[in-house]
């Protein structure tokens, strides 16, 4: 079995986040144009391998980069166990 690992696309927080400054407070931040125009991407490049399983955190970037690199082909199992640690604000998932 082969296991592929896939971050996901920029995000909002990724796009203004400078480690030197204070946390820019974007809760479970959504990927940006950038960030589509990457899992886009990344999906030419993924149909090519032979995916079975997809699981994802339940984060709102990890959710919608899955979406537009894997679109309807497969049900996500959505598991925290996969999710960042809580290290900055995008990390605080909601509800």
């Amino acid at each position: 079995m082969t296991v592929y690992f896939i971050r996901h696309a920029q995000s909002a927080f990724n796009a203004v986040h400078d480690p030197r400054k204070p946390d820019p407070m974007i809760f479970d931040a959504p990927i940006t144009e950038l960030g589509k125009t990457q899992a886009q991407k990344a999906r030419r490049q993924v149909e090519k391998l032979n995916i079975e399983t997809v699981i994802v955190s339940p984060f709102t970037r990890t959710l919608q980069t899955a979406s537009w690199i894997f679109g309807h082909k497969f049900p996500f199992q959505i598991s925290a166990d996969v999710r960042e640690q809580l290290c900055n604000s995008c990390d605080v998932g909601s509800t």
